[in-house]
């Protein structure tokens, strides 16, 4: 057996549906996905940024090696996913850039990062317009990101028939992945006149690539992947064991195969599988991938770098529509196939097929009248909107499109309405995204989230069009059962969760006015989609009065309105917003500047309608919780100062009780625990050299079990203190007195009993350690060696 022959491809499509509120464009926090913000945070944590920089460990449980797994693999990222990272987690992000940089220098110049059908959608579901979008937004996308047309490109859940493979073929893209289980029948290439060969029930051999011939005489390249082995990584826990899944992969090699004939060994799982599925799954697949590289049995490749050493062979029909998540096609999308997760009795997903329905009627009406609309103000509308796009990645590129495709538009606010239309389309695309119809009911955080597009969609159609479709849609909505009794229908689930998300102009005023009561000078970040803008404020006391001028980020539209802010005794406010008033805010100031303070929420409810007036409780709960933290540190800061005085007073009583292990009374066990968490807050966000004699003392109290250590905020300093400190270091990796100050954190880190998140610190000192520690002197060496082992990071002795 020639190990040139075998070759070894690991495929990870990574992705998750879009998530952002549609009315601010961005990610409200989601309490299932605590102790994170949000989804795409928490998987950012325990997958993605993980297989940036993942660990290889030797016997003593050290760190030997720090990998980037995407560089060694075959991957896809979804294009919404990514927009998401590149603002939230940009190390990460650029991480995924560079690897396939790396792997293009690795495989011979082909680039291991696949795009992706854009956000999601069946594609053999959509019609054929929003085929072509789907495809191209993927394309260009991938193309901003990576700097490189794709040679390869992801079908959402593999789901495809011959319409969408014309597509991919007539856009450049040379080949799909799918899963065996799709194929129908093979041929060898050439031979029209031979019989084909039956590859029904996952028998085809996957490895090697094949030849779709389409209809229109174009044709593309599909891999299927290795089932048995995808199957184990992704449900069976093969990732438990790095050194198992090495050599499963290996004993897949078919050693009856003829000498000179290519074996590829190639699978294809959710990405998520390597870490967020299966904790540390992104250090089975480390050592797995340096196992294979290193075992002269196979070599590591990708799939564009295969296809070009080794072209099909063989022709294969597959079964269309087809998917890898659903054995009956693409019905688990639009049908009650009994395709779900879960086995609960009495529930059904009947639900979907009214739902795929509505959203179907709201696509075909808005499009008349986006193309109406369109014959006055721009050319090639469906051209336009392939080409939107690129204001989706740069919204600096609006300027270019509107010159492009509105040439004879000058005024503002037909740009305005362009631009609306534009979003329409958008949203029409995010509604379909296929988690929307995946899981077991309507009401899920899913389906929720596509009908939020769907609400959008409805709301823009209102502001340029003056239609409303919301009733009808409505109407179909309501024929979608849910299977949870208080849920309802769609209808009930829509209005009970999808318009709770809807912001006015006004409700973005208020929240913004209401954050700059408690906190002054707050940025526009809580309100992402907007720019905010306070003028002509007038305060006194706890009242503001004045104007707010708001522009979208998005269409441009902009507005002006006028607020009375007051904040109330009991904690609360009490907020009225309307839009532009002939008197202005002088009328305001005339009627609420020197009124009594009591007076004025009773005046403020007298003067404005009840729709214009917002509280605490109106805005989002993220700004709720937001404005009641800032009000609890306050209290709490105060608070702190009253006990420390108390333990002065109280310490020596404190520590015979300690020294003789006797038991604490409450209000004095309050006391020492304040003492030692301030300790211990004090020591890390104080630079300097540890004392390791209160270190000692504090250490007797913890040990004792007696004392509370609020263990969220003391981990969340040290990591952010181990952070801030690594990176000085990393500028002067010769300063000692930087290194001190990072060994003492690492100290810290080692000493709590609850371990802090150390990954940055140890990536920061594994690339250090290979670039200057060969150049310290004995004594700077010295002190590396120490703090290599604090954070389990093998030094050469």
């Amino acid at each position: 057996m020639s190990s040139i022959n075998n070759y070894i491809c690991i495929h990870g499509h990574f992705y998750q549906p879009p998530r952002e509120n549609p009315w601010l464009e961005t990610i409200e926090e989601q309490p299932s996905a605590a102790p994170y913000h949000d989804w795409n945070e928490r998987i950012t944590a325990e997958c993605y940024r993980p297989n940036v920089a993942a660990r290889i460990l030797d016997k003593r449980g050290y760190i030997k090696s720090i990998v980037n797994n995407y560089a060694s693999m075959s991957f896809n990222f979804g294009p919404t996913l990514l927009s998401w990272m590149e603002v939230n987690a940009p190390e990460t992000y650029e991480g995924i850039l560079e690897a396939d940089a790396q792997s293009m220098l690795r495989f011979d110049g082909h680039g291991s990062a696949m795009a992706q059908i854009y956000n999601h959608v069946i594609m053999p579901l959509a019609n054929m317009r929003d085929k072509r979008t789907q495809v191209r937004w993927g394309i260009a996308d991938f193309r901003l990101r990576f700097g490189r047309m794709p040679e390869g490109m992801w079908l959402s859940e593999c789901a495809v028939d011959s319409a969408t493979l014309e597509i991919l073929a007539e856009e450049g893209i040379k080949f799909t992945v799918l899963s065996p289980f799709q194929a129908k029948r093979v041929r060898p290439l050439g031979a029209d006149n031979m019989p084909w060969q039956d590859a029904l029930g996952g028998s085809i051999d996957s490895s090697m690539p094949y030849l779709v011939k389409l209809p229109s005489g174009k044709s593309i390249a599909v891999f299927f992947y290795d089932h048995i082995v995808s199957q184990a990584v992704a449900f069976e826990g093969l990732l438990n064991d790095g050194d198992r899944f090495a050599q499963k992969l290996l004993g897949r090699i078919d050693d009856s195969i003829p000498n000179g004939r290519p074996y590829l060994i190639n699978i294809a799982t959710d990405g998520e599988s390597y870490g967020h599925h299966h904790k540390f799954g992104e250090m089975a697949l480390a050592y797995a991938l340096d196992y294979v590289e290193n075992s002269n049995q196979a070599k590591l490749t990708n799939y564009a770098e295969f296809l070009e050493i080794f072209p099909p062979s063989f022709e294969v029909e597959l079964i269309e529509p087809s998917s890898w998540s659903c054995a009956h096609g693409v019905e688990r999308w639009h049908s009650n196939c009994g395709c779900r997760l879960n086995n609960t009795p009495g529930w059904t997903q009947e639900w979907r097929t009214p739902l795929r329905e509505a959203l179907n009627w709201l696509r075909d009406a808005t499009a008349p009248l986006y193309e109406y609309a369109s014959r006055e103000l721009m050319s090639s509308p469906w051209e336009a909107r392939d080409s939107y796009i690129h204001v989706l990645n740069d919204i600096v590129a609006a300027d270019n499109f509107l010159r492009r495709y509105t040439p004879s538009v000058s005024m503002e606010s037909e740009q305005i309405r362009v631009l609306r239309l534009m979003e329409i389309q958008r949203h029409a695309q995010l509604m379909f995204t296929s988690c929307g119809w995946f899981f077991d009911d309507i009401s899920g955080i899913e389906t929720v989230q596509i009908l939020r597009y769907a609400s959008r969609v409805i709301d823009l159609v209102k502001k340029v069009f003056s239609i409303d479709l919301e009733p009808e849609f409505l109407e179909r909505l309501a024929e979608a059962q849910s299977n949870i009794e208080s849920e309802g229908d769609g209808a009930s689930v829509y209005m009970k969760h999808v318009k709770d998300a809807q912001f006015s102009f006004t409700g973005v005023v208020a929240q913004r006015c209401i954050m700059e009561l408690f906190s002054p000078g707050f940025s526009d970040r809580d309100v992402r989609a907007f720019n905010v803008d306070l003028v002509d404020v007038t305060r006194r006391e706890s009242l503001m009065i004045g104007r707010a001028i708001l522009h979208s980020k998005v269409t441009r539209g902009y507005g002006e309105c006028e607020y009375v802010l007051l904040g109330e005794a009991n904690f609360d406010v009490i907020c009225a917003v309307r839009e532009k008033s002939e008197g202005g805010v002088q009328e305001l100031l005339d009627t609420f500047k020197d009124l009594p303070i009591e007076q004025i929420p009773a005046t403020i409810r007298q003067y404005f309608p009840e729709s214009c007036i917002y509280t605490l409780q109106s805005l989002r709960p993220e700004a709720q919780g937001k404005v009641l933290d800032m009000l609890a540190s306050k209290s709490q800061e105060h608070l702190r100062t009253v006990l420390r005085d108390e333990f002065e007073k109280n310490k020596p009583l404190l520590y015979k009780l300690r020294d003789y292990q006797l038991p604490l009374q409450k209000h004095l066990k309050l006391l020492a625990d304040c003492f030692v968490n301030d300790m211990l807050r004090a020591e890390i966000t104080t630079p300097g050299t540890i004392d390791e004699k209160e270190l000692d003392m504090l250490a007797t109290w913890i040990e004792s079990g007696k004392i509370y250590l609020n263990e969220n905020e003391l981990l969340f300093l040290l990591r952010s203190r181990l952070i801030e400190v690594a990176d000085k270091w990393a500028e002067s990796p010769r300063d000692e007195q930087l290194l001190d100050e990072f060994t003492k954190l690492a100290s810290l880190a080692d000493f709590l009993p609850a371990k802090p998140d150390c990954t940055h610190a140890q990536n920061v000192f594994w690339r250090l350690k290979q670039q200057v520690y060969v150049r310290m002197n004995e004594n700077q060496k010295t002190k590396m060696k120490r703090l290599g082992n604090l954070l389990k990071v093998y030094v050469e002795a």
